[in-house]
């Protein structure tokens, strides 16, 4: 009597707690397995979706980061986010099966934004990435892809001309950029929500008080009297009034819809930066990244015993 474990057949003698537990937990790891999969195939380019190998080293990566992250000495609530994100967890409107194809940047094609529109594609995402993007000139000559923000897949690596980044610093970063855009996507939602109930507020307004049922106004029972020239002249200039005021309240909406987009990116990069001072000061690094830190690293670097924020201005060459 025994069991089978894949191709291998264990016995009763031969059972042990690691082999028993490695049988329990087997459908689970699959599963999980799967999870990782499905996750490299919604954010991946569909070049790196047609590669098997490339696939398989986004799953190891996002593995890696996996159990890496969870040994820091870190909120926890910080490795939420991305954990949620692999499993599909978080709440965007394509996980909750709504029809809204719009997001606060405009009309999503394809259908409802889902966890690439919102972590790459949305203008939100693109601000933070933009902020990798500059610190890492002079380190990676090539554009950021998402498998290495999403997958944490560390860029550079076999790169002619790119030097080598610190893969525990990039899981980081790229923890704390994910959360940035989680958090923008939150001020964005809030920021439609708060524009619908404007724009509802406004139409009703504009609309005049509904007619009981079978009850007719009195003026339906007078006779119109043709409008002379110069009512007809007054008429079509209160249309015209009434056109222009309608066009100004809509590009008035315009614009704050657009400031409001561009608060909401300014408060998803400062939370990035937030992040990464938080993790300096809650001093959670490993020792050994001390000794393995360029002192020009992007993100973070050694200041003499100590871990510190490194960032570039914006207009100034990266590291």
């Amino acid at each position: 009597l025994g069991w089978h474990l894949g191709r291998r057949t264990v016995r009763i003698s031969e059972l042990s707690v690691r082999v028993a537990t490695a049988m329990q937990m087997g459908p689970l790891l699959e599963k999980r397995t799967e999870y990782r999969r499905d996750f490299v195939d919604s954010v991946a380019p569909v070049g790196v979706r047609g590669d098997p190998e490339v696939v398989a080293a986004c799953c190891k990566s996002v593995a890696a980061a996996q159990r890496q992250l969870w040994k820091l000495r870190w909120d926890n609530l910080y490795k939420e986010v991305y954990w949620r994100l692999v499993l599909n967890g978080l709440a965007t409107t394509e996980r909750m099966h709504m029809q809204d194809g719009n997001c606060v940047c405009g009309p999503v094609v394809g259908g409802p934004p889902g966890r690439h529109h919102h972590f790459w594609g949305c203008s939100v995402a693109q601000a933070v990435v933009a902020q990798l993007q500059h610190q890492i000139t002079g380190w990676y000559p090539g554009a950021l892809q998402p498998q290495h923000v999403l997958c944490m897949l560390c860029p550079g690596a076999g790169v002619p001309g790119a030097r080598p980044l610190h893969e525990g610093v990039w899981r980081v970063v790229c923890l704390a950029a994910i959360n940035a855009m989680d958090a923008g996507r939150s001020a964005a939602n809030k920021a439609r929500v708060e524009q619908r109930e404007q724009a509802a507020l406004d139409a009703a307004q504009q609309q005049l008080p509904a007619v009981p049922v079978n009850q007719q106004l009195i003026t339906q029972l007078l006779q119109p009297a043709a409008l002379t020239e110069s009512q007809r002249q007054h008429q079509q200039q209160v249309q015209q009034r009434r056109q222009a005021q309608a066009q100004l309240v809509q590009q008035q909406r315009q614009q704050l819809a657009a400031a409001k987009l561009e608060e909401v990116k300014r408060q998803a990069v400062a939370r990035f930066w937030e992040l990464l001072q938080d993790f300096v000061v809650l001093r959670v690094a490993p020792e050994s990244w001390f000794t393995q830190l360029a002192p020009d690293h992007p993100f973070l670097r050694v200041n003499g015993d100590r871990l510190a924020a490194h960032c570039v201005p914006p207009g100034v060459p990266g590291g």
